[in-house]
């Protein structure tokens, strides 16, 4: 079966990430334990990547858990503060692979951090898409209502794109989610974020066909 489409996750795929950087900031500065506090907010979190709360309600929550005042801004700061950067190297890949195949970004995410990836874009390189960069569409869980990795999240990408699972290979850096798509039907691989994708992707469109 030849391959048709091509779809990544974002952090550590796409975007450099560094989630330590927000537990050690929010550590530091307002001395909440981050593990203890991502283990008793995880609801919280699960919520607002699918888009039940909203960004409003997932600040004020977080503030609860702070052992001294933080505004809104403070909170979202500190939360954005794992998003790093988004090298070019990595879009022009995308822009590169959409001449050959439907490329896709799958993603679970929440509405804060695709507004500093919107921002970043648009400052960096005066687009806040990642459509701007030939990519068919971009599907983020709080938009789709689904997460990674339950396989209800697949099911809806694949069929609001009419595409077949059998023709696609999914890319994310989480054995969890790689799994998944897997049991999905799609040829999936794990990616290793010490890696540059844009220097794997041909042994992994090549690995499709093994």
């Amino acid at each position: 079966m030849a391959l048709r489409n091509l779809i990544f996750d974002l952090g550590n795929v796409i975007i450099n990430i560094d989630p330590e950087e927000t537990s050690q900031r929010l550590m530091n500065d307002f001395n909440i334990d981050y593990d203890f506090f991502k283990e008793k907010m995880s609801q919280v979190f699960l919520d607002y990547e699918v888009g039940k709360i909203d960004e409003h309600a997932f600040a004020t929550a977080l503030g609860k858990e702070a052992n001294k005042p933080m505004s809104k801004d403070d909170i979202l700061e500190h939360w954005n503060s794992m998003l790093i950067d988004i090298p070019e190297e990595r879009l022009e890949m995308l822009d590169e692979l959409s001449r050959r195949f439907k490329v896709f970004i799958l993603s679970n995410t929440n509405y804060t951090h695709i507004s500093w990836v919107k921002n970043y874009l648009k400052k960096h390189f005066g687009k806040e898409e990642f459509e701007d960069w030939g990519v068919s569409k971009a599907y983020y869980s709080h938009e789709l209502g689904e997460r990674k990795p339950d396989q209800a999240c697949f099911s809806k990408l694949i069929h609001l794109e009419g595409i077949k699972p059998i023709e696609s290979l999914f890319i994310d850096d989480l054995p969890s989610n790689v799994q998944a798509g897997k049991t999905f039907g799609m040829k999936s691989i794990l990616h290793d974020p010490k890696s540059e994708i844009q220097h794997c992707i041909v042994d992994y469109i090549n690995e499709f066909s093994r």
